[in-house]
């Protein structure tokens, strides 16, 4: 199964990794995976719907619940101001310790810089099919659209 999720539904999916063995290609893009690191960026003490007690799903990771062949990817974009980049790479690096891991970032020329959700359907289907990640990382020096 893939799965791919972009912003919120990003920290769904992250949740989803925390719980399910089936998952063998998971795409975060400009991923909420640390809702308390993102709010406090923002100079907020409570995340944007209101509520102060977030789900981390770092707090969660488990090497153990995971496919033995899965593959992430993390897209985001480095001026993004919604889900700031630096607030997505604590749950990557802890990933990187036990799945094949890349963190794919770029700096779009277009003005809406969260929107990632087709570049991760894309990469998504890449990664369903097998395709190697030099194959990905071409794309991410085109630039993500979108």
């Amino acid at each position: 199964m893939a799965i791919i999720g972009l912003s919120g539904g990003r920290h769904i999916l992250a949740s989803l990794l925390n719980m399910r063995s089936d998952i063998i290609c998971a795409v975060l893009a400009s991923a909420v995976t640390a809702p308390k690191l993102r709010w406090t960026s923002m100079g907020l003490n409570k995340d944007v719907t209101g509520y102060a007690d977030s789900y981390e799903p770092i707090d969660f990771l488990d090497s153990k619940n995971f496919h033995p062949q899965l593959k992430v990817y993390v897209l985001g974009d480095l001026m993004d101001t919604n889900v700031p980049w630096h607030s997505q790479l604590p749950y990557a690096e802890k990933l990187k310790s036990w799945v094949q891991m890349s963190n794919c970032s770029t700096a779009q020329k277009y003005s809406q810089r969260h929107a990632l959700g087709e570049s991760g359907r894309v990469i998504g289907s890449m990664c369903l099919r097998d395709a190697p990640n030099s194959a990905i990382k071409v794309l991410e020096k085109a630039g993500f659209k979108g």
